[in-house]
Protein backbone atom coordinates (compact mmCIF):
# COMPACT_ATOMS: atom_id res chain seq x y z
CA UNK A 1 0.00 0.00 0.00
CA UNK A 2 1.23 3.27 0.81
CA UNK A 3 4.45 1.31 2.52
CA UNK A 4 3.38 -1.94 0.95
CA UNK A 5 3.22 -4.43 4.03
CA UNK A 6 6.40 -3.22 5.58
CA UNK A 7 5.17 -0.85 8.39
CA UNK A 8 6.04 -3.28 11.23
CA UNK A 9 9.37 -3.40 10.23
CA UNK A 10 9.41 0.24 11.44
CA UNK A 11 10.94 1.29 8.09
CA UNK A 12 12.43 4.54 7.95
CA UNK A 13 10.08 6.06 5.51
CA UNK A 14 7.39 5.82 7.74
CA UNK A 15 9.21 7.64 10.62
CA UNK A 16 9.15 10.33 8.06
CA UNK A 17 5.79 10.34 7.18
CA UNK A 18 5.29 10.51 10.64
CA UNK A 19 7.99 13.58 10.89
CA UNK A 20 6.21 15.60 8.76
CA UNK A 21 3.11 15.17 10.72
CA UNK A 22 4.76 15.93 13.79
CA UNK A 23 2.36 19.04 14.75
CA UNK A 24 -0.55 16.49 14.34
CA UNK A 25 1.27 13.56 16.12
CA UNK A 26 -0.77 13.56 19.69
CA UNK A 27 -3.76 12.78 17.40
CA UNK A 28 -2.19 10.09 15.06
CA UNK A 29 -1.20 8.63 18.23
CA UNK A 30 -4.51 8.36 19.60
CA UNK A 31 -5.59 6.97 16.59
CA UNK A 32 -3.85 4.07 16.29
CA UNK A 33 -4.29 3.71 20.22
CA UNK A 34 -7.78 3.65 20.41
CA UNK A 35 -7.80 0.94 17.53
CA UNK A 36 -4.51 -1.46 19.75
CA UNK A 37 -7.45 -1.28 22.23
CA UNK A 38 -4.48 0.40 24.40
CA UNK A 39 -4.61 4.06 26.51
CA UNK A 40 -4.70 7.29 25.16
CA UNK A 41 -1.85 9.89 25.47
CA UNK A 42 -2.09 13.53 26.84
CA UNK A 43 0.04 16.52 26.22
CA UNK A 44 2.63 15.56 28.81
CA UNK A 45 3.51 12.38 26.18
CA UNK A 46 5.05 14.85 24.22
CA UNK A 47 7.67 16.59 26.11
CA UNK A 48 11.27 16.21 26.11
CA UNK A 49 11.28 13.30 29.12
CA UNK A 50 9.41 11.29 26.41
CA UNK A 51 9.43 9.43 22.94
CA UNK A 52 5.92 9.23 21.51
CA UNK A 53 7.53 7.18 18.56
CA UNK A 54 7.99 4.06 20.16
CA UNK A 55 5.12 3.74 21.49
CA UNK A 56 3.33 4.28 17.95
CA UNK A 57 5.16 1.37 16.28
CA UNK A 58 4.50 -0.59 19.24
CA UNK A 59 0.67 0.00 19.06
CA UNK A 60 0.94 -0.47 14.90
CA UNK A 61 1.09 -4.19 15.13
CA UNK A 62 -1.89 -4.20 17.80
CA UNK A 63 -4.03 -2.45 15.77
CA UNK A 64 -3.18 -4.81 12.88
CA UNK A 65 -3.70 -7.90 14.68
CA UNK A 66 -7.49 -6.62 15.74
CA UNK A 67 -7.80 -5.80 12.07
CA UNK A 68 -6.52 -9.11 11.22
CA UNK A 69 -9.08 -10.58 13.39
CA UNK A 70 -12.39 -8.39 12.24
CA UNK A 71 -11.18 -9.51 8.52
CA UNK A 72 -11.44 -13.50 9.21
CA UNK A 73 -15.12 -12.70 10.61
CA UNK A 74 -16.50 -10.83 7.84
CA UNK A 75 -14.03 -12.76 4.79
CA UNK A 76 -14.58 -16.43 5.36
CA UNK A 77 -13.42 -18.82 2.96
CA UNK A 78 -16.35 -18.92 0.64
CA UNK A 79 -18.05 -22.28 1.57
CA UNK A 80 -19.52 -22.58 -1.93
CA UNK A 81 -15.91 -22.69 -4.02
CA UNK A 82 -13.89 -25.70 -3.59
CA UNK A 83 -10.62 -26.51 -1.57
CA UNK A 84 -7.85 -27.96 -3.81
CA UNK A 85 -5.20 -30.22 -2.83
CA UNK A 86 -2.18 -28.59 -1.07
CA UNK A 87 -0.15 -27.31 -4.40
CA UNK A 88 3.19 -29.50 -4.30
CA UNK A 89 6.68 -27.52 -5.43
CA UNK A 90 6.35 -29.72 -9.15
CA UNK A 91 2.98 -28.15 -9.70
CA UNK A 92 2.07 -25.15 -11.68
CA UNK A 93 1.95 -21.71 -9.88
CA UNK A 94 -1.86 -21.34 -11.66
CA UNK A 95 -3.52 -24.09 -9.80
CA UNK A 96 -7.94 -24.21 -10.22
CA UNK A 97 -9.96 -24.16 -7.93
CA UNK A 98 -9.88 -22.46 -4.53
CA UNK A 99 -6.67 -19.84 -3.26
CA UNK A 100 -6.08 -17.46 -0.63
CA UNK A 101 -6.38 -16.26 1.85
CA UNK A 102 -4.38 -13.37 0.21
CA UNK A 103 -3.57 -10.79 2.46
CA UNK A 104 -2.62 -7.17 1.75
CA UNK A 105 -1.93 -4.40 4.62
CA UNK A 106 -0.11 -1.56 5.28
CA UNK A 107 -1.00 2.46 5.09
CA UNK A 108 -2.26 4.56 2.89
CA UNK A 109 -1.59 8.03 2.21
CA UNK A 110 -4.14 10.52 1.76
CA UNK A 111 -6.50 7.95 -0.04
CA UNK A 112 -9.44 10.25 0.25
CA UNK A 113 -13.24 9.05 -0.24
CA UNK A 114 -14.68 9.49 -4.11
CA UNK A 115 -18.15 8.44 -3.94
CA UNK A 116 -17.98 7.83 -7.80
CA UNK A 117 -15.08 5.06 -6.94
CA UNK A 118 -11.80 6.47 -8.12
CA UNK A 119 -9.00 5.83 -6.49
CA UNK A 120 -5.91 7.67 -6.12
CA UNK A 121 -2.99 6.16 -9.39
CA UNK A 122 -0.99 5.08 -5.98
CA UNK A 123 -3.50 2.64 -4.83
CA UNK A 124 -4.01 1.02 -7.77
CA UNK A 125 -0.15 0.48 -8.58
CA UNK A 126 0.05 -1.34 -5.31
CA UNK A 127 -3.07 -3.52 -5.92
CA UNK A 128 -1.48 -4.16 -9.19
CA UNK A 129 1.92 -5.39 -7.62
CA UNK A 130 -0.29 -7.49 -5.10
CA UNK A 131 -2.22 -9.11 -7.57
CA UNK A 132 0.61 -9.72 -9.72
CA UNK A 133 2.42 -11.37 -6.44
CA UNK A 134 -0.28 -13.41 -5.96
CA UNK A 135 -0.53 -14.88 -9.70
CA UNK A 136 -4.19 -13.38 -9.49
CA UNK A 137 -5.18 -11.84 -12.99
CA UNK A 138 -4.98 -8.05 -14.00
CA UNK A 139 -7.43 -8.50 -16.73
CA UNK A 140 -10.00 -10.88 -16.25
CA UNK A 141 -12.86 -11.06 -19.58
CA UNK A 142 -16.53 -12.28 -19.13
CA UNK A 143 -17.74 -10.76 -16.43
CA UNK A 144 -21.11 -10.60 -15.32
CA UNK A 145 -22.52 -7.35 -17.25
CA UNK A 146 -24.63 -8.15 -20.27
CA UNK A 147 -21.98 -7.42 -22.89
CA UNK A 148 -19.27 -9.19 -20.94
CA UNK A 149 -16.30 -6.66 -21.59
CA UNK A 150 -12.84 -7.04 -19.93
CA UNK A 151 -12.07 -6.60 -17.04
CA UNK A 152 -9.27 -4.08 -15.41
CA UNK A 153 -9.10 -6.09 -11.77
CA UNK A 154 -7.15 -3.57 -9.87
CA UNK A 155 -9.60 -0.76 -10.93
CA UNK A 156 -12.48 -3.09 -10.34
CA UNK A 157 -11.30 -3.60 -7.21
CA UNK A 158 -10.45 -0.28 -6.14
CA UNK A 159 -14.22 0.73 -6.95
CA UNK A 160 -15.22 -1.59 -4.07
CA UNK A 161 -12.85 -0.39 -1.67
CA UNK A 162 -13.79 2.99 -2.17
CA UNK A 163 -17.28 3.25 -1.70
CA UNK A 164 -18.43 5.47 0.41
CA UNK A 165 -18.53 4.52 4.28
CA UNK A 166 -19.54 7.37 5.71
CA UNK A 167 -22.49 5.84 7.33
CA UNK A 168 -20.29 3.05 9.29
CA UNK A 169 -19.37 3.53 12.65
CA UNK A 170 -15.98 4.34 13.14
CA UNK A 171 -12.75 2.17 14.36
CA UNK A 172 -12.89 0.85 17.46
CA UNK A 173 -10.94 -2.34 18.02
CA UNK A 174 -13.05 -4.96 17.17
CA UNK A 175 -15.30 -3.46 14.11
CA UNK A 176 -13.68 -1.45 11.53
CA UNK A 177 -15.65 0.24 8.18
CA UNK A 178 -15.59 -1.95 5.86
CA UNK A 179 -16.85 -3.53 2.45
CA UNK A 180 -17.43 -6.33 0.42
CA UNK A 181 -15.14 -7.44 -2.39
CA UNK A 182 -16.57 -9.42 -5.47
CA UNK A 183 -15.24 -10.10 -9.14
CA UNK A 184 -17.66 -12.67 -10.95
CA UNK A 185 -16.39 -13.83 -14.45
CA UNK A 186 -17.24 -17.57 -15.99
CA UNK A 187 -14.22 -19.11 -15.34
CA UNK A 188 -12.52 -16.93 -12.43
CA UNK A 189 -13.93 -15.46 -9.49
CA UNK A 190 -12.65 -13.02 -6.71
CA UNK A 191 -13.94 -12.82 -2.89
CA UNK A 192 -13.15 -11.18 0.14
CA UNK A 193 -13.90 -7.81 1.83
CA UNK A 194 -11.41 -4.10 2.56
CA UNK A 195 -11.37 -2.80 6.55
CA UNK A 196 -9.75 -0.16 7.25
CA UNK A 197 -9.23 2.56 10.38
CA UNK A 198 -8.26 6.19 9.59
CA UNK A 199 -5.51 8.08 10.61
CA UNK A 200 -5.60 12.20 11.09
CA UNK A 201 -2.54 14.13 9.25
CA UNK A 202 -1.43 17.35 9.26
CA UNK A 203 -2.07 20.65 11.23
CA UNK A 204 -5.95 20.66 10.59
CA UNK A 205 -5.98 17.04 11.55
CA UNK A 206 -8.12 15.81 8.54
CA UNK A 207 -9.91 12.50 9.46
CA UNK A 208 -9.30 10.80 6.20
CA UNK A 209 -5.48 11.90 5.99
CA UNK A 210 -4.64 7.97 6.19
CA UNK A 211 -6.06 4.67 6.32
CA UNK A 212 -4.01 1.55 7.99
CA UNK A 213 -6.07 -0.48 5.58
CA UNK A 214 -6.24 -4.47 5.49
CA UNK A 215 -7.39 -6.06 1.97
CA UNK A 216 -8.20 -10.18 1.97
CA UNK A 217 -8.79 -11.74 -1.29
CA UNK A 218 -9.72 -15.80 -2.16
CA UNK A 219 -9.68 -16.59 -5.80
CA UNK A 220 -12.01 -19.50 -7.50
CA UNK A 221 -11.00 -19.93 -10.81
CA UNK A 222 -11.55 -23.11 -13.50
CA UNK A 223 -9.00 -25.78 -14.85
CA UNK A 224 -9.16 -24.87 -18.03
CA UNK A 225 -8.63 -21.11 -17.22
CA UNK A 226 -5.23 -21.98 -15.57
CA UNK A 227 -4.47 -24.51 -18.26
CA UNK A 228 -4.68 -21.65 -21.06
CA UNK A 229 -2.56 -19.38 -18.54
CA UNK A 230 0.35 -21.61 -18.50
CA UNK A 231 0.18 -22.47 -22.35
CA UNK A 232 0.33 -18.91 -23.02
CA UNK A 233 3.31 -18.35 -20.06
CA UNK A 234 4.99 -21.19 -22.32
CA UNK A 235 4.30 -19.45 -25.29
CA UNK A 236 6.23 -15.99 -23.76
CA UNK A 237 8.92 -17.53 -22.84
CA UNK A 238 12.10 -15.77 -23.29
CA UNK A 239 14.35 -17.21 -26.19
CA UNK A 240 17.88 -15.97 -25.04
CA UNK A 241 21.31 -18.21 -26.07
CA UNK A 242 23.67 -18.69 -23.26
CA UNK A 243 26.56 -16.04 -22.56
CA UNK A 244 29.62 -16.37 -24.93
CA UNK A 245 32.25 -14.46 -23.32
CA UNK A 246 34.98 -15.75 -21.83
CA UNK A 247 35.40 -16.24 -18.21
CA UNK A 248 36.47 -13.25 -15.84
CA UNK A 249 35.72 -11.10 -19.45
CA UNK A 250 34.90 -7.95 -18.73
CA UNK A 251 31.68 -6.51 -20.04
CA UNK A 252 28.82 -3.40 -19.30
CA UNK A 253 26.01 -4.69 -17.87
CA UNK A 254 22.55 -3.09 -17.84
CA UNK A 255 19.39 -3.17 -16.98
CA UNK A 256 16.62 -1.48 -18.45
CA UNK A 257 13.29 -1.34 -17.42
CA UNK A 258 9.20 -0.38 -18.86
CA UNK A 259 6.46 0.39 -17.20
CA UNK A 260 3.10 0.50 -18.80
CA UNK A 261 0.29 3.30 -17.80
CA UNK A 262 -2.50 1.33 -16.21
CA UNK A 263 -4.60 -1.27 -18.52
CA UNK A 264 -3.91 0.74 -22.22
CA UNK A 265 -3.71 -2.77 -23.61
CA UNK A 266 -6.14 -5.75 -23.46
CA UNK A 267 -5.59 -9.37 -21.89
CA UNK A 268 -1.98 -10.77 -22.74
CA UNK A 269 -0.90 -7.91 -25.25
CA UNK A 270 1.93 -6.19 -22.99
CA UNK A 271 3.51 -9.74 -21.86
CA UNK A 272 3.51 -10.57 -25.70
CA UNK A 273 4.84 -7.52 -26.75
CA UNK A 274 7.59 -7.65 -24.15
CA UNK A 275 8.60 -10.89 -24.87
CA UNK A 276 8.80 -10.18 -28.78
CA UNK A 277 10.74 -7.18 -28.19
CA UNK A 278 13.36 -9.08 -26.05
CA UNK A 279 13.50 -12.23 -28.22
CA UNK A 280 14.12 -9.81 -31.27
CA UNK A 281 16.76 -7.61 -29.16
CA UNK A 282 18.50 -10.44 -28.32
CA UNK A 283 18.89 -11.91 -32.04
CA UNK A 284 20.48 -9.22 -33.34
CA UNK A 285 24.11 -10.15 -34.48
CA UNK A 286 27.30 -8.31 -35.54
CA UNK A 287 29.37 -11.18 -37.32
CA UNK A 288 27.48 -13.66 -36.19
CA UNK A 289 27.69 -12.84 -32.21
CA UNK A 290 25.09 -11.43 -30.38
CA UNK A 291 25.21 -7.62 -29.86
CA UNK A 292 22.87 -7.87 -27.10
CA UNK A 293 23.46 -10.46 -24.81
CA UNK A 294 20.13 -11.36 -22.61
CA UNK A 295 21.05 -12.48 -19.00
CA UNK A 296 18.66 -14.82 -18.48
CA UNK A 297 14.59 -14.47 -18.50
CA UNK A 298 13.94 -11.18 -17.30
CA UNK A 299 15.09 -9.84 -14.30
CA UNK A 300 11.37 -8.99 -12.88
CA UNK A 301 7.46 -8.68 -13.66
CA UNK A 302 5.98 -6.98 -11.06
CA UNK A 303 2.49 -5.50 -12.11
CA UNK A 304 2.94 -3.65 -15.32
CA UNK A 305 6.80 -3.11 -14.38
CA UNK A 306 9.25 -5.24 -16.53
CA UNK A 307 13.36 -4.96 -16.07
CA UNK A 308 15.50 -6.80 -18.13
CA UNK A 309 19.32 -7.33 -17.47
CA UNK A 310 21.67 -7.52 -20.81
CA UNK A 311 25.17 -8.00 -21.10
CA UNK A 312 27.45 -6.46 -24.36
CA UNK A 313 30.88 -5.95 -25.05
CA UNK A 314 32.95 -2.95 -23.38
CA UNK A 315 32.33 -1.35 -27.20
CA UNK A 316 28.87 -1.00 -26.90
CA UNK A 317 27.52 1.17 -24.36
CA UNK A 318 24.61 1.31 -22.03
CA UNK A 319 22.98 4.12 -23.87
CA UNK A 320 23.36 1.74 -26.96
CA UNK A 321 21.47 -1.00 -25.15
CA UNK A 322 18.69 1.48 -23.92
CA UNK A 323 18.06 2.75 -27.39
CA UNK A 324 17.73 -0.60 -29.35
CA UNK A 325 15.58 -1.76 -26.43
CA UNK A 326 13.05 1.21 -26.95
CA UNK A 327 13.50 0.20 -30.63
CA UNK A 328 12.79 -3.27 -30.06
CA UNK A 329 9.19 -1.94 -27.96
CA UNK A 330 8.95 -0.30 -30.28
CA UNK A 331 8.75 -2.58 -33.51
CA UNK A 332 6.55 -4.72 -31.27
CA UNK A 333 3.53 -2.83 -30.67
CA UNK A 334 0.88 -3.62 -33.31
CA UNK A 335 -0.15 -1.45 -35.88
CA UNK A 336 -3.42 0.57 -35.39
CA UNK A 337 -5.50 1.91 -38.48
CA UNK A 338 -5.34 5.51 -39.15
CA UNK A 339 -8.73 5.99 -37.39
CA UNK A 340 -7.82 4.58 -34.17
CA UNK A 341 -5.95 6.17 -31.38
CA UNK A 342 -3.07 4.34 -30.38
CA UNK A 343 -2.91 3.50 -26.54
CA UNK A 344 -0.12 4.59 -24.63
CA UNK A 345 3.37 2.65 -24.41
CA UNK A 346 5.63 1.84 -21.54
CA UNK A 347 7.98 4.77 -19.93
CA UNK A 348 11.98 3.42 -21.04
CA UNK A 349 14.33 4.10 -18.78
CA UNK A 350 17.98 2.91 -17.82
CA UNK A 351 18.23 1.49 -14.06
CA UNK A 352 21.52 -0.17 -13.67
CA UNK A 353 24.97 0.07 -15.59
CA UNK A 354 28.33 -1.31 -14.56
CA UNK A 355 31.18 -2.57 -16.31
CA UNK A 356 33.02 -5.60 -14.48
CA UNK A 357 32.92 -9.65 -15.16
CA UNK A 358 29.86 -11.30 -16.32
CA UNK A 359 27.32 -11.55 -13.89
CA UNK A 360 26.06 -14.86 -12.62
CA UNK A 361 22.97 -16.25 -14.73
CA UNK A 362 19.66 -15.83 -13.49
CA UNK A 363 18.43 -19.09 -14.97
Amino acid sequence: MGFFDSILDGISSVGGWLGDNAGNLLNVANAIAKVAGTAALDEESLDDDSNIYPRIFADLPLAQTNMYNYIATIAPIPKNWTKTETAHAFRSPYDPGLGGPYDMTGLWMNPGEDPSGMAPASVLSDIRKFLAANKIPLVLSGGNSENGETIDVAQQLAAQMFTATSGQSPADGTTFPSVPISIDTPQYQISGAHCYYSIPLGTNGSPNGAWHAYLRLYKNSTTSFEQERVARARGLRLKSNGLTFPPNTWVNTTIVSATWPGLTWQNDEVSTIMSNAANAMAAITSGGEPVYQLQGSWMGAVGTVYKYTWVTDLTVGSHSVLSAFTGAIGDALPTVSSTELAPSGPAIEMVFQQSGVVPPSTT
